[in-house]
């Protein structure tokens, strides 16, 4: 057996452990982060059952872990519409493989890897993290750990990627790729150097949000400022414009909505997406806007932007010969170029409405949106809750990404999940309370007086 295969499947009862011996909130965060971060990026296949990839790997380990441990809290849990918005989506893919006479197999396969991806982390953030503590206390987890995954991206950075190769025997992406500017752009266990700069790029925004809850009156130290900071240090040293644009589209979202008070912010980015989707699906808009703009930075970029939009074109005339429920899997709703080569496809949109059609993509948006949404339909003032508002801007900056590349951090969805849970409470009004609360993974533990005081329900 390999060593990538001993390291997936291991983790399994590694996540149990965490279980065992850590409170909820703690050990599903730590499963889901430690082995997002150093899992390997390939998969052990298991004949009559899904490729064992470190997505499963970690939903398998956290769902074992739930029905050993935690079933009061699993059997208190009430649904709500985003709860019902992913299954619908997990459900659609399933049938569009029986429209598609792909089988039934295929169906409940596609609806298994969908509750695994999606569904296990976005429902345990809901069940456990259920308080602002709880919430604390997993954004504090995942930026120190981000801020640890600087030095091995440095190393990269400086090095060349090599730590997967000499962890797994392998590397995961070509090398030619991860040349820029006389360095390397680092990877680490990520499938992709693009993928390591999105992940640095939302927990930035995340460490800018605990920074804005600072709680101690005496101010940060240096400690708790290079826990911070390190995440912008790894974004630099990312080296990919994406992620860069991407960080400072959710800044301006988290500036805008501080200085002026307002939730309209936040919607800016769905506001793009369902635009561009709109007009790139419709035939009313070709996408040449974005790259002469992009041109004028660098044409390099510029040149692979209009790839993206001249694969996308081609890809949407065969997805709209499928509208409803798309072509299924298996990559039966790619096309090739006038040469008989293959269009290569990021966006994880054009994947979605592709393979699922209009109704798996409205879905899994609406989903995805929804706790932003959430934000339109209560009155509480979000500078008063920077944590979350940074996790809102997060979403927003992945549903830019969505448009043009595939990344998303199961990490995401499940602290999603809990800040659904935490403006559960706020839209009944049960966060209008004020308690003191007592920190143990953040700045201090007296709670600052001025307007962005942080408050706590008692914990779930």
């Amino acid at each position: 057996m390999s060593i990538e295969a001993v390291a997936l499947i291991a983790w399994i009862p590694v996540c149990v452990a965490l279980f065992a011996i850590c409170r909820p909130v703690r050990a599903v965060t730590l499963a889901y982060l430690v082995g997002w971060l150093l899992l390997p990026t390939g998969g052990v296949p298991i004949e009559g059952f899904l490729d064992i990839d470190k997505t499963v790997a970690i939903g398998l380990g956290v769902m074992v872990g739930i029905a050993l441990f935690r079933t009061r809290e699993l059997s208190s849990y009430k649904f709500g519409t985003p709860d019902f918005l992913l299954l619908f989506f997990s459900v659609s893919t399933a049938a569009t493989s029986i429209l598609n006479e792909l089988g039934v197999y295929d169906g409940i396969s596609s609806l298994i890897q969908k509750l695994l991806t999606y569904g296990v982390p976005f429902f345990s953030g809901r069940i456990f993290i259920r308080s602002r503590r709880d919430l604390y206390e997993a954004a504090w987890i995942i930026v120190i750990g981000a801020a640890f995954y600087t030095i091995p991206t440095i190393w990269e950075w400086r090095m060349s990627p090599q730590l997967h190769r000499m962890a797994y025997g392998y590397h995961q992406h070509a090398l030619i790729t991860t040349v820029r500017w006389g360095f390397s752009r680092p990877v680490v266990f990520f499938t992709m150097a693009l993928g390591l700069g999105i992940f640095f790029a939302w927990t930035s925004l995340l460490a800018i949000g605990l920074y804005r809850a600072n709680l101690s009156s005496r101010g940060p130290t240096v400690r708790q400022l290079a826990a911070v900071f390190l995440p912008l240090i790894g974004l630099a040293t990312s080296m990919s414009f994406g992620p860069y644009g991407l960080f400072l589209i959710g800044f301006m979202v988290l500036q805008l909505t501080f200085r002026y008070r307002r939730k309209l912010p936040l919607c800016a980015p769905l506001i793009f997406a369902v635009i561009w989707m709109g007009g790139r699906y419709g035939g009313l808009t070709d996408g040449e806007w974005m790259s002469s703009a992009i041109a004028q930075v660098s044409q390099k970029r510029a040149h692979s932007m209009q790839y993206r939009v001249d694969a996308e074109t081609a890809m949407l005339r065969k997805a709209r010969e499928r509208p409803m429920f798309g072509w299924g899997g298996w990559d039966r709703f790619r096309t090739t170029n006038e040469v008989g080569k293959q269009w290569a496809t990021d966006g994880l949109w054009l994947i979605f409405v592709s393979s699922y059609g209009l109704v798996g993509l409205t879905a899994f948006y609406a989903w995805w949106c929804w706790p932003i949404l959430m934000t339109l339909m209560t009155s509480y003032d979000l500078r008063k809750e920077p944590i979350i508002l940074a996790l809102l801007a997060g979403i927003g900056l992945q549903t830019v990404n969505f448009l043009f590349n595939g990344f998303i951090s199961p990490v995401l969805i499940l602290v999603s999940g809990g800040v659904v849970s935490v403006l559960a409470q706020c839209k009944h009004g049960a966060l209008n309370a004020r308690s003191h609360l007592e920190v143990r993974y953040g700045v201090g533990r007296k709670p600052m007086v001025g307007k962005n005081r942080l408050c706590s329900t008692s914990p779930s």
